[in-house]
């Protein structure tokens, strides 16, 4: 089946999570205090803590400064909806590994937010 890569991925767009609905009955659990943690735990090792791009675009991150080709996810987020997101981490990508493992889907849901709260701040 000769498939564009947008094909093979627009079943995670159709899914239908709603963040901000997750995010508020995580908050009033008292799940989480540090709203940045688990992003800096689980994603600003490749996709890095700020702004910051090296000469070809990319996260200047430690990694990618020795090869690796991991974006700054604020710059590819607003295109992207949470669903697909929140898909992306579980399942990974070509070069991103799979998190479903050990990002629980509460986690997955503030990292989503977070990244939405960046995005506002651009």
């Amino acid at each position: 089946v000769n498939q564009t890569l947008a094909d093979r991925y627009n079943w995670l767009e159709s899914s239908n999570i709603n963040v901000s609905e997750k995010l508020d009955i995580i908050l009033k659990s008292g799940f989480i205090t540090e709203f940045d943690k688990p992003y800096e735990t689980y994603c600003a090792y490749c996709h890095g803590k700020g702004q910051f791009t090296m000469a070809n675009g990319l996260a200047d991150t430690e990694i990618n400064r020795k090869g690796m080709t991991a974006p700054i996810l604020t710059h590819l987020t607003p295109s992207r909806s949470d669903s697909f997101i929140f898909q992306k981490i579980e399942n990974g990508g070509t070069i991103m590994p799979s998190l479903g493992h050990i990002v629980t889907e509460e986690t997955r849901y503030i990292i989503i937010a977070y990244l939405r709260s960046l995005e506002r701040l651009q």
